[in-house]
């Protein structure tokens, strides 16, 4: 991102990023597409998300030769000199890295095989889905992408609802979905755990999920017993990578939207399913990162704790991230590394509007834990 004074006169006031030569005339014929495919599928979408899908292409490429463009704006102004230059500077850049032509020829590939595919799609089933209104705003890079660039896509409408795209079979939500009903009907002396996964419409090779609103949490201690319960579920399937940003804290418990990494083979009950005896000791709630998720940085650096049930708390990142700012004058853009505020607690409950820790809950968490453990053991 380029920042400060002295941006290009032909550099976008509302865009600075957009600095790079040539990307100007790239993003025109990337409009002209997805306004031609809107016409073509009937997609409901307003100017604002033509533009944001139009936008994601810029993305890509920056996604994949940023680097290497930081790279060279630290030597050379070949970048900075004028849209009218673009052509031969993107010629020069070319001849010596043709590595570069050939990832940001995949990513313009990818990035018009996926957006017409999403618009038709919009076209298809969003009139179904929500019937009268309008796209308003298209994040279509929400997600990892897989599968030749295909990402999840979040889609805001005009009365700022919002569903989301997940290009891929709906697999691991429905045996999961499965199992938590059977958890609540095994134990009819017990009360329902009550644990939910968002609302899924499915449609074959994709899905659409409705957002899961984050809300004030009126009973923390309902909370972290439902937090503890999915805990045992998901440490049970051998579930990885569960770190905050991958719940949103509803109302009632932290749900879970992600499940990309929820069933993992080798771990698990290990041999231990339908008896009462002490699990295994790889069936232990560490590599789900819901307790813990410590990202180190440089030796002497504090680690970051990114787990679901880890924080509030505010740091610095471990690493310090490259960021481009423009200098005074009008100068050559310069290449500046810092390190950033961030703050996990992304799935703790949210008490007047700000997340809540653990430390007065965890008898709470231990009870869902063993709660969930009687029923998988019953199961």
């Amino acid at each position: 991102e380029v920042v400060g004074d002295g941006l290009p006169e032909w550099a976008p006031r509302d865009q600075p990023w957009r600095f790079y030569p040539g990307f100007r005339a790239w993003l025109d014929d990337a409009a002209q597409s997805v306004a031609g495919w809107a016409v073509e599928y009937d997609a409901p979408l307003t100017a604002p998300a033509r533009s944001d899908l139009a936008l994601a292409l810029a993305r890509r490429l920056l996604g994949v030769i940023g680097p290497r463009l930081q790279d060279l704006a630290e030597t050379s102004d070949l970048l900075f000199r004028g849209a009218e230059q673009a052509p031969s500077a993107w010629l020069r850049i070319w001849h010596d890295s043709p590595v570069m032509l050939r990832v940001m020829a995949v990513a313009w590939r990818q990035w018009r095989t996926t957006t017409e595919e999403l618009i038709a799609r919009m076209g298809a089933d969003l009139p179904q889905l929500v019937p009268g209104r309008l796209i308003a705003a298209v994040e279509s890079d929400a997600g990892d992408r897989h599968c030749d660039g295909r990402g999840v896509a979040a889609v805001t409408f005009d009365d700022g609802s919002r569903l989301f795209y997940k290009p891929r079979a709906s697999g691991i939500e429905q045996p999961l979905r499965y199992l938590l009903d059977e958890l609540d009907s095994t134990h009819p002396n017990l009360p329902p755990l009550g644990l939910r996964l968002p609302v899924m419409t499915d449609r074959g090779d994709y899905v659409w999920v409705r957002e899961v609103a984050a809300a004030n949490c009126p009973n923390p201690r309902a909370y972290f017993y439902r937090a503890g319960a999915m805990l045992r579920v998901v440490q049970a399937l051998g579930a990885t990578d569960l770190h905050h940003e991958n719940f949103v804290p509803a109302a009632d418990q932290p749900v879970l939207v992600d499940l990309e990494t929820v069933i993992g083979p080798g771990r698990g009950w290990a041999g231990t399913a339908g008896t009462t005896e002490r699990p295994e000791r790889l069936d232990l709630p560490g590599p789900t990162s819901m307790v813990n998720s410590w990202t180190d940085g440089p030796p002497g650096r504090r680690s970051l704790n990114l787990g679901a049930l880890a924080g509030p708390e505010e740091s610095l990142t471990p690493d310090a991230v490259p960021t481009l700012v423009q200098a005074p004058g009008g100068g050559p853009p310069t290449l500046r590394h810092r390190r950033l505020t961030t703050t996990n607690g992304a799935a703790l409950p949210r008490m007047d509007g700000q997340p809540t820790g653990v430390g007065d809950y965890r008898e709470d968490v231990v009870a869902g834990f063993a709660d969930a453990q009687k029923r998988l053991v019953a199961l």
